[in-house]
């Protein structure tokens, strides 16, 4: 059976799989440290723009979000993390995400059309920065895509004017993000 190609092959993907999570560590902590930090420094818009929302849009952002990256980042520090890493990001990217969602839904008008734009953001941080593999970044964008029309048309409905535009942008970064997930794992 060890002679078995099919067996070699398989032992050859797993110590690559192994070396690459080992070299990527790094960089996946310091993209998740980075990925904290601007979403903790956009409480800061939050509060220019948030209105009688600010408190419950920081209950999102402080007491939600924050802590799932956090959690995702200390779990990079245990050695079982190898197993669930690709799961682990895709849950704080769509923490992101959705975060950012939940708080279109309550902002008020002017500003809720406009906080779309942060997930944008996740969109190009599942698709490139994080390392996260095609399916993983592909499901996270795409439910994002998904989450935002149920905002932007029923729970805190946005202008005709900028729905089309909102979504004119937000799936071309959907778009290139899941591109750029597929060329950068199929290389």
């Amino acid at each position: 059976v060890k002679d078995d190609p099919s067996h070699v092959l398989l032992k050859v993907e797993a110590d690559f799989a192994a070396n690459s999570l080992s070299q990527s560590m790094p960089f996946i902590r310091a993209y998740l440290l980075a990925a904290i930090a601007l979403y903790v420094a956009f409480g800061y818009l939050d509060a220019v723009v948030g209105g009688d929302a600010l408190e419950t849009m920081w209950l999102v952002r402080y007491g939600i979000v924050v802590p799932v990256m956090l959690g995702v980042f200390s779990m990079t520090f245990k050695p079982a993390f190898a197993r669930f890493v690709q799961p682990a990001l895709a849950v704080a990217m769509a923490a992101c995400g959705l975060g950012i969602a939940a708080m279109c839904a309550i902002m008020p008008p002017p500003y809720h059309s406009a906080y779309y734009a942060g997930l944008i953001m996740v969109t190009v941080y599942s698709g490139t920065l994080l390392g996260m593999r095609f399916v993983y970044s592909a499901a996270v964008t795409l439910g994002l895509l998904l989450v935002y029309q149920v905002v932007s048309l029923w729970l805190n409905p946005v202008s005709v004017t900028d729905y089309i535009l909102n979504n004119y942008f937000l799936m071309m970064a959907t778009g290139v993000g899941v591109f750029s997930s597929y060329v950068v794992e199929t290389h």
